[in-house]
């Protein structure tokens, strides 16, 4: 790691950084990212509920989700999920509403690493940089 570390930058996303082996854990700058306020979980839970066609949601449903979730992200999208499952009551909907709903959290898992990642890179690089290391973004 010392002998390319002039030339290399790693990026590491974890929940807890105690759990990180210690001699890694020298070698890092520590970032903390606070979790998301309830007006932003809302915003989220309404891009996702558009996302996925899961038709209109009310207003008071989302701000209740995003207060109950206790400003955890991914605990506020499983709510989501469930308040959707549970308009379902026949055996082959909610399978095909589980199939869906891990599709789901792949494509936000996806999305959630790509915006932390993005935020770290702009945080950790020069704009000069920037541009010439990483690809444009494909959407």
């Amino acid at each position: 790691m010392e002998k390319y570390s002039p030339n290399l930058r790693l990026i590491l996303i974890a929940n807890s950084s105690t759990k990180i082996l210690a001699p890694i854990r020298s070698r890092c700058l520590l970032v903390r990212v606070s979790a998301p306020s309830q007006v932003e979980i809302v915003s989220v839970l309404k891009d996702v509920a558009h996302a996925e066609n899961l038709g209109k949601v009310a207003p008071e449903v989302l701000e209740k989700i995003a207060a109950e979730s206790k400003r955890n992200l991914r605990r506020a999208l499983l709510m989501l999920e469930a308040v959707y499952a549970q308009k379902y009551v026949t055996w082959l909907n909610a399978v095909n509403v589980v199939v869906d709903s891990m599709t789901l959290r792949l494509r936000l898992c996806r999305q959630i690493g790509r915006l932390m990642f993005n935020k770290l890179q702009m945080l950790l690089l020069p704009n000069n940089l920037h541009s010439g290391i990483f690809p444009p973004e494909q959407h």
